[in-house]
């Protein structure tokens, strides 16, 4: 039996219920979005059976998803830095993520924040993306 798998970007995307924008100039853009990951999510296979929570990269994956869908474009991760994984995200559990972003040369720089339950911050960090891909 072959097994399908979704991209990781249109399995995020299924899993964001709502998102807002903020926007008090063209420079600046502070996103809010929920999610919810589902038991079936890609991203909880193998990581770890019996007792399934969501990886960093696929969370640092919804920053970058967040991104694009606030600013309408595609965008590249050039950094994360300063980065703490602090409490980890199980199935059906609700997120909310956070991410601040200010237009810098030819991209963005910001901040992020994942947190579930009672404002428990789960994730944070900083973040830089670019316009363009380097690696073409």
């Amino acid at each position: 039996m072959e097994k399908s798998f979704k991209p990781l970007h249109q399995s995020i995307q299924q899993s964001c219920l709502e998102w807002s924008a903020t926007c008090d100039d063209s420079d600046f853009l502070e996103l809010t979005a929920v999610f919810i990951f589902e038991a079936e999510f890609a991203g909880f296979r193998g990581h770890f059976p019996g007792r399934p929570i969501l990886p960093a990269m696929v969370q640092l994956a919804s920053v970058r998803f967040l991104a694009e869908t606030g600013l309408e474009q595609l965008v590249y991760p050039v950094s994360y830095s300063r980065t703490k994984f602090r409490g980890i995200i199980q199935p059906y559990e609700k997120v909310i993520m956070q991410v601040r972003l200010k237009r810098k040369d030819a991209g963005w720089t910001g901040t992020f924040s994942i947190e579930k339950g009672e404002g428990e911050r789960v994730t944070s960090g900083a973040c830089t993306f670019s316009n363009t891909n380097r690696g073409e």
